[in-house]
């Protein structure tokens, strides 16, 4: 199993709410397509924030085919609990598939030190995916995907 722990793009104030900002829009596309070359993507997991959610469907765009629905899960919010965010992906997730978590700092911090404490956390950017592995019962790090880079271990 592979999951995606992205942050999602540069956000704005609109009204009361953060929204996608036109550089974050642009910020996520690049990754998305980054990622689509890297990997097929077979579930999404974003929190209900709308710049969580629209990151998730900028993602969800740029699939070739097969496009996931999105999967709302509270817990992926900024004050969420990483933990029951595990329990719950590795639920309903099948061990050859490829799962997107698009959150906010700091779960995506958590999210990644509640996988494997020892792995060194990223700085997470906005748009910024850490793709973790699990084949052999541990979870490593795969590769840091931000629109400016690519990092991969191992």
């Amino acid at each position: 199993m592979n999951i995606i722990i992205m942050r999602h793009g540069h956000a704005i104030f609109e009204g009361n709410d953060r929204v996608l900002s036109a550089e974050g829009k642009n910020q996520v596309a690049i990754t998305a397509c980054k990622l689509h070359a890297m990997l097929k993507i077979d579930r999404v997991f974003s929190s209900p924030k709308s710049r969580a959610k629209q990151t998730a469907d900028i993602v969800i765009s740029k699939m070739r085919s097969d496009r996931p629905s999105v999967n709302i899960i509270k817990d992926l919010s900024p004050s969420g609990n990483a933990n029951l965010v595990i329990d719950e992906v590795l639920h309903s997730a099948q061990v050859d598939e490829t799962v997107l978590l698009v959150s906010h700092i700091p779960i995506v911090e958590d999210l990644t030190y509640s996988l494997n404490k020892a792995l060194n956390i990223p700085v997470f950017e906005t748009a910024c995916a850490y793709i973790l592995t699990n084949n052999t019962g541990l979870w490593t790090a795969k590769a840091l995907v931000t629109p400016y880079s690519e990092k991969n271990y191992g």
